[in-house]
């Protein structure tokens, strides 16, 4: 857990980063983009903008080599921003190995309580040799478990898959298949106040209910939205930055890198 003691009365300053698709050869490209090199830039964007966060959300698809060395590297990159780190898996992860590295920047707990009023709630999406993601019942059983404990913070939820259809039909078809069942759920706690994810390569960001859902787009090759086949964006990589201020409301906007030189190969058919 992390101590409410270390907070001020101020919001909580969170920076979600998410599918970095790190390599065990930090000189390897994804579809034409250095994914270490824009990572680094991304971190550069955040020294300059929101500097000094209080926690660092990292969504999912962090490597795309999932090994102990992409790891590490990964964990003394984005160590330099400071703060606390927390980290979750996503369909090109290893859950196994980031356990076993969550002993540095990165915690290993799936509930982290920041200051008097916030509580972060990690679940695990991934589904073992499958792109789709699914919320296994003692992933719900532990959300709804975290919920009742503690009925007077507001909550964050975060996960890697998106839980509801982004209009674009092929990552659709690889979401968060019982992203309702989650819905359902969560309506249920009035202190829940938002879910937020990767996997999408995009900024999305839709009211539903009394919850705010949204997404960070990619440190590093970007999704076209509103694709009904796999297309990639030109837009820069960026990370989603939030504000949880005290009376549960959230501030939250995304920031991309400023100046971008690297150039996706839009004729991909995939990765």
């Amino acid at each position: 857990m992390i101590s409410p003691d270390e907070y001020s009365n101020q919001p909580i300053r969170l920076i979600q980063i998410s599918d970095s698709h790190l390599f065990t050869d930090p000189q390897t490209q994804l579809l034409g983009i250095n994914t270490q090199q824009s990572l680094q830039q991304v971190l550069a964007q955040v020294r300059q903008d929101h500097p000094d966060p209080d926690l660092l959300l990292l969504t999912g698809d962090l490597a795309q080599e999932a090994d102990e060395l992409t790891y590490r590297r990964l964990e003394q990159t984005v160590a330099s921003i400071g703060g606390r780190g927390c980290w979750l898996p996503g369909n090109h992860d290893d859950p196994k190995k980031m356990q076993q590295l969550s002993d540095g920047y990165f915690s290993g707990t799936k509930q982290l309580f920041a200051g008097e009023f916030w509580q972060l709630i990690l679940l695990n999406t991934k589904v073992p040799n499958e792109v789709h993601g699914f919320l296994e019942q003692s992933e719900l059983d532990f959300l709804e478990a975290c919920l009742k404990r503690s009925p007077e913070r507001y909550s964050l939820i975060c996960m890697h898959h998106h839980p509801v259809k982004i209009g674009s039909q092929w990552m659709d078809n690889i979401n968060c298949r019982n992203g309702q069942q989650l819905l359902d759920i969560l309506t249920q706690y009035p202190n829940t106040r938002a879910v937020t994810w990767g996997h999408i390569h995009q900024e999305f960001h839709r009211q539903y209910q009394h919850l705010q859902l949204f997404s960070a787009p990619s440190t590093c090759i970007q999704f076209l939205p509103a694709s009904d086949e796999f297309a990639v964006d030109t837009l820069a990589p960026g990370y989603r930055w939030m504000e949880l201020s005290n009376d549960g409301t959230i501030k939250t906007g995304v920031s991309r890198i400023a100046e971008y030189q690297q150039q996706v190969v839009l004729e991909s058919e995939g990765y």
